[in-house]
């Protein structure tokens, strides 16, 4: 099941909060409201959330249902922020880690989902800001990749130590991407993934730097097919280590009665979402959503393999899997082994970026000689009979390049709205 709206902020998941702030429509906007509202906590308001919508009362009764992952969206801002950002800063992270503590001591896997990419990378309110999407799109669409696959590598340090890789053994490094505005729909494949697929291949590649590559080596690592369908994607980067692909297949906002039952034998699944929160009305108004709520009024069964043959029992049929990954897929024999003419498919950065008017080599990018922010390990209490380490949050001592900074005499458009801008100069 997903901790949707727990750190990255959802209207409809948390209501009340938005509904205080007329105008809130994203977290960009709540939390600029939010930060002009001293008198009633400021953007300390959100750190009360992170603290109280997830409590381990809520791991422990997902356990008991019989759950056993959950998808957990994480933003940028848990790293940091940069200047004009309005974003609480540096704060959702200590409450990731008392979440992750707690799934490791009930038996719940994680799947951390990088939900935000700086410059948005989809327009819609779960980025961080509605509207414009400037990653790999627009004058900025390059710089802003860059920071989003800093943050990727600043994760994947962290999750990949040995205290934290048991516990989360999946990573999705990009949630939704809009490759109807990315890439160009009108092309086939793999023209139409053309812009948007060297970042995954550049995120694999960097990913693997750090990790090692086969099983056990570090994190899955999962990627949304930007609701391109699964067609688009057969074939994408044989011989790449451990990639899953994430579908969302959404049962509403197409205006149909979305009474057919989900059937598939090629995949797991996570329920969107584990709870939603009271509107100012005090009750849950969008209660389908939740599965919390669900099992507390039973139309979600106490234990999840009562379902199974349900979609038999209906008379629907779906596609069948035979439960057999060619080695390279799950780490084994030839992962990480893409074939060259493959990698020269996608080459980094892509060449092309829609809504820039220039070729990709003339964009602004940022210099990577800056100060990483690294993630800091959990504070324990001492023992009187053991001692345990905590880690330091960074698990290749090797990967120690610098991050992405600004260049000195650039100019840069803001970052989050640069569709259509003029290119500076002395930026690349």
């Amino acid at each position: 099941v997903n901790l949707g709206g727990l750190f990255v902020l959802e209207p409809f998941i948390s209501p009340a909060l938005f509904q205080k702030y007329p105008g809130a429509v994203d977290e960009w906007t709540l939390s600029t409201l939010m930060a002009a509202d001293t008198a009633n906590g400021g953007l300390n308001q959100l750190e009360d959330h992170y603290n109280t919508f997830i409590t381990e009362e809520d791991i422990a009764e997902i356990a008991g249902a019989g759950l056993n992952w959950v998808r957990v969206p994480v933003p940028f801002w848990a790293i940091e922020v940069w200047p004009g950002e309005p974003f609480l800063a540096q704060t959702s992270w200590k409450y990731i880690e008392r979440l992750l503590g707690w799934c490791r001591k009930y038996g719940i896997r994680v799947s951390l989902d990088f939900h935000t990419m700086p410059g948005s990378q989809n327009g819609y309110n779960h980025s961080g800001k509605l509207g414009q999407v400037n990653f790999l799109n627009g004058v900025m669409g390059i710089a802003n990749a860059q920071r989003a696959l800093e943050y990727i590598r600043v994760f994947t340090e962290f999750i990949s130590q040995p205290q934290y890789k048991n516990v989360v053994p999946m990573f999705g490094i990009v949630n939704e991407a809009h490759l109807e505005t990315i890439g160009v729909p009108q092309l086939t494949n793999p023209g139409y993934l053309r812009t948007f697929s060297p970042s995954y291949l550049e995120a694999h590649t960097m990913i693997r730097s750090i990790t090692g590559y086969g099983e056990g080596n570090g994190p899955y690592i999962s990627i949304h097919d930007g609701f391109a369908g699964l067609a688009a994607w057969g074939g994408f980067l044989k011989g790449s280590d451990r990639i899953n692909l994430d579908v969302h297949p959404y049962l509403a906002f197409d205006g149909s009665s979305a009474t057919s039952p989900i059937d598939t034998g090629t995949g797991d699944w996570f329920f969107w979402t584990w709870k939603v929160g009271n509107t100012t009305a005090g009750k849950v108004e969008s209660p389908l959503w939740s599965y919390q709520l669900g099992l507390h009024n039973g139309w979600m069964p106490k234990d999840p393999r009562t379902a199974l043959g349900t979609c038999e029992s209906l008379g629907v049929s779906g596609p069948n899997f035979d439960g057999v990954f060619e080695p390279w897929q799950t780490g084994g024999v030839g992962a990480g082994t893409i074939a060259a003419s493959s990698t020269a498919s996608y080459p980094w950065p892509p060449a092309t970026i829609f809504n820039a008017g220039v070729h990709g080599s003339a964009l602004p990018v940022y210099t990577p000689t800056g100060t990483v922010a690294t993630l800091a390990p959990p504070t324990l209490t001492a023992s009187a009979t053991a001692s345990v380490n905590a880690g330091n949050g960074w698990f290749n001592a090797q990967d120690n390049g610098g991050a992405p900074t600004p260049i000195a005499g650039c100019k840069y458009p803001d970052a989050w709205d640069a569709i259509g801008v003029p290119v500076p100069p002395h930026c690349n």
